[in-house]
């Protein structure tokens, strides 16, 4: 591993924290909130009572580990926002937008500036409010146990990991800025020690982009989403045209339209209707990790353009092409759960190394949102979505995986270890404040509902 260790004591006034904290933004809307897009949906539902640990009769807490996913990061698809704004401009130029067109035209002009102002490699304030809330809410679920094992100067020693990102370095300060928050008052100092794990970085890795070219059967599966093969993808792929179709009519005049469904309108390239919804439905899901007000007036304006039926589907789509590439996936296809077994191999080094020299008990990691669905894959298996087989058609319309409800930004998975007088170690992994429950092929709970496994047995199983 190649590792640039930085080691920080951070010890803040109280004055002069809540003066860096933001102020929290408004909760989402329940339209923003159903919107279940990919890896855009934000995620503030999560507590400090809902992270809580329930003492083990018999047994001590020992360790601690957390991954957290990136929070809320800068528009990521300028070149689509541009180019989407450029076919906007020519039909404004030739009067070829409807009354809905001239309306959106005016909002998508409007926030632009908001749009482009946060760069791709940084959080944006609705990420860093929702970071270091979760930073806070994760001190205050496990103060008691944090305090405990604070040394004689009152420092408290966390390790800090992230996978080589920027945006993940910065989630994982404003989380720790979130933690002490919570430590303000009791004395407390806490000093972590800062490693760049690039060997976890998987999806900032050229294995990954050479993998995205070489492995056909992805794409494969992907254009069967789209367009299927199948009569009743086929079907499927009628009602996404027609959708398409039905939300251009609602913003370009007949003229207009007919150049873009008959692919003969040229910017740079031929502009097809389908990528002009996609950049649109871009915008939509990203505003709310932007900001939530805007994102409210922007669906203001949408909501005569697109139905809640099309963004349901379309927000389906975005999923079914995260359960391809990201998820259980297709039979036999390992790249999904090799981002998970690295991080739960590193987990158990990280978690030996504490117990051999009896330091560091909470190690956090700093990941991106894919790395945790594949941690969830190797968790979980095919309770998170039907497996396919390479020449099966999935159904987008299943509703079986939903990336938004598995692995949002600013999610957290902990695992919380426990060690009796026989050195028998017992975990907790809680994921997005509810209790993990294993898949039932890797082992039996201690007990009964309880969501308590053997260490030993879990390596086992997952090694």
């Amino acid at each position: 591993m190649n590792f640039q260790v930085k080691k920080c004591t951070l010890a803040v006034a109280s004055a002069v924290l809540m003066a860096l904290l933001p102020v929290t933004g408004t909760a989402l809307t329940n339209e923003q909130e159903q919107g279940f897009y990919g890896l855009r949906t934000l995620n503030n539902d999560v507590t400090a009572k809902s992270l809580e640990t329930q003492p083990i009769d018999g047994f001590n807490y020992v360790f601690t580990a957390a991954f957290v996913t990136k929070g809320a990061w800068g528009y990521d698809n300028i070149n689509e926002y541009d180019r989407f704004i450029k076919v906007m401009e020519r039909a404004k130029q030739e009067d070829q937008l409807t009354t809905e067109g001239e309306h959106l035209y005016k909002a998508v002009k409007k926030l632009g500036p908001k749009i482009t102002s946060v760069s791709f490699n940084e959080l944006t304030l609705s990420g860093v409010n929702a970071i270091n809330s979760l930073g806070a809410n994760f001190a205050q679920s496990r103060k008691n146990l944090l305090t405990n094992h604070k040394m004689y100067d009152n420092n408290v020693d966390i390790l800090f990991s992230y996978d080589g990102s920027e945006v993940s370095l910065k989630t994982g300060e404003q989380f720790v800025l979130g933690l002490i928050k919570s430590f303000v008052n009791d004395k407390i100092q806490i000093e972590y020690i800062q490693e760049e794990q690039t060997d976890l970085g998987y999806y900032e890795s050229l294995e990954y982009k050479r993998w995205l070219i070489t492995y056909p059967d992805t794409h494969r599966q992907l254009g069967q989403i789209k367009y299927g093969t199948g009569s009743n993808s086929k079907q499927k792929s009628n009602q996404t045209k027609n959708y398409v179709d039905n939300v251009l009519q609602r913003i370009f005049k007949r003229t207009f339209l007919n150049k873009i469904q008959h692919n003969s309108l040229i910017l740079d390239t031929h502009v097809e209707g389908r990528d002009v919804v996609e950049a649109l439905f871009d915008i939509y899901k990203f505003l709310p990790s932007i900001n939530i007000q805007e994102a409210d007036e922007f669906n203001k304006v949408l909501a005569d353009i697109m139905t809640k039926e099309e963004k349901r589907l379309f927000s389906a789509i975005d999923n079914a092409n995260m359960f391809i590439k990201y998820g259980p996936s297709v039979t036999g296809q390992n790249q999904t759960t090799e981002p998970g077994r690295r991080l739960f191999r590193d987990l158990n080094i990280t978690f030996q190394d504490s117990r051999d020299n009896n330091d560091d008990q909470v190690k956090f990691y700093f990941i991106d949102p894919r790395s945790l669905l594949s941690l969830l894959t190797l968790l979980k298996g095919n309770e998170l979505g039907k497996q396919i087989n390479s020449n099966e058609n999935y159904s987008y319309t299943e509703d079986v995986f939903k990336t938004s409800q598995l692995a949002p930004l600013n999610s957290i998975m902990i695992w919380d270890f426990y060690k009796n007088r026989d050195n028998k170690i017992l975990v907790k992994i809680n994921h997005n404040g509810k209790l993990l429950k294993l898949k039932e092929d890797c082992q039996e709970q201690i007990e009964p509902n309880s969501k308590t496994y053997d260490w030993e047995e879990i390596t086992q199983c997952l090694e």
